[in-house]
């Protein structure tokens, strides 16, 4: 019995390369075929990286590409090893960057999914700076997500530390005006 081989991703990924940059120097470009086969690698680094070849070849034909970034970020987010993600997350951000399209709020996204929290750090700003030197606003996220409402007063928090020091352990009447005295919401005539 004859076994399947299994091609070697990293090969197969750059020869589609190839083949998106043949595509989009043709008359009518005809990306479909290569999506296909991108779609179909089993491993998501070398998925992920094939989509956004395509895409960004795709983006310099005049066709649409930011759902194979969208495509290629979640492939990213299946890289089990932490450093691999960010290594793909990080070309994906250059080629995003680089065609000036792309969902940067997924992919930021995608960046805060990285465990390791020196990895996520060095991660969000290589992508930051990438945007930045491009000129790409990073995403505003919707006021109902945002992590700091407005405020109307003091938080629960506040109320809570302001209880607990009020009920604190009672300090000698000296150690109190020696405080007092030094207080910046001490108010002087």
């Amino acid at each position: 019995s004859a076994r399947e081989r299994t091609p070697h991703w990293p090969s197969y990924a750059r020869g589609l390369k190839r083949e998106a940059k043949r595509a989009a120097e043709e008359a009518e470009p005809d990306f479909e075929p290569l999506i296909d086969r991108a779609e179909g690698i089993l491993d998501p680094y070398y998925r992920a990286q094939a989509l956004v070849w395509i895409a960004r070849e795709a983006i310099s034909a005049g066709e649409e590409g930011s759902l194979l970034f969208r495509g290629a970020i979640e492939a990213a987010g299946e890289v089990l090893q932490e450093w691999r993600r960010a290594e793909i997350l990080l070309q994906i951000a250059a080629e995003m960057t680089k065609a000036g399209r792309g969902d940067f709020g997924a992919l930021l996204a995608a960046v805060e999914g990285i465990g390791s929290a020196e990895e996520r750090e060095e991660t969000q700003k290589a992508v930051i700076r990438r945007m930045a030197r491009k000129g790409i606003d990073l995403p505003v996220p919707p006021p109902e997500a945002h992590p700091c409402p407005p405020s109307s007063g003091p938080s629960p928090e506040q109320k809570r530390t302001r209880t607990r020091r009020a009920t604190a352990s009672p300090v000698s009447s000296r150690s109190r005006r020696a405080s007092s005295t030094t207080s910046p919401t001490t108010r002087r005539s």
